[in-house]
C-alpha cells in the first residue's frame, strides 16, 4: 500500500481559474483504482504504488489534453512494506 501527494500546475492558460484543469485531472484517474482525496493545493492518492504512478501520468496527461502549454508536476510518493495494514 502506498500513499502520495500530487499537485499539478498548468502554465501558459488563457484563464487564470485552474479549476477546470483540476477536474479533468481528478477525472482522469476515475477508473484508476485509486482512492482520491481532493484538496485546496493537492490531491491524494492512495492505494498500489503502480496504480498510483499510473494515475499520475494520466492526471499529468490531462492538464495538456485540457489546453496548458506547459504543465508542473510535483509528486510526493510513501510506500511503507513493513507493516502490510497501515497506509
Amino acid at each position: 500500500m502506498a500513499i502520495a501527494e500530487i499537485s499539478i500546475v498548468p502554465v501558459g492558460t488563457k484563464d487564470p481559474s485552474y479549476g477546470g484543469f483540476v477536474e479533468a485531472a481528478v477525472e482522469a484517474c476515475a477508473s484508476a483504482g485509486v482512492r482520491r482525496q481532493v484538496g485546496a493545493l493537492s490531491t491524494l492518492l492512495e492505494g498500489d504504488v503502480d496504480a498510483i504512478l499510473a494515475c499520475a501520468r494520466r492526471m499529468h496527461q490531462a492538464v495538456i489534453a485540457a489546453g496548458a502549454d506547459r504543465v508542473v508536476t510535483h509528486l510526493a510518493l510513501e510506500e511503507r512494506i513493513d507493516d502490510p495494514v497501515a497506509p
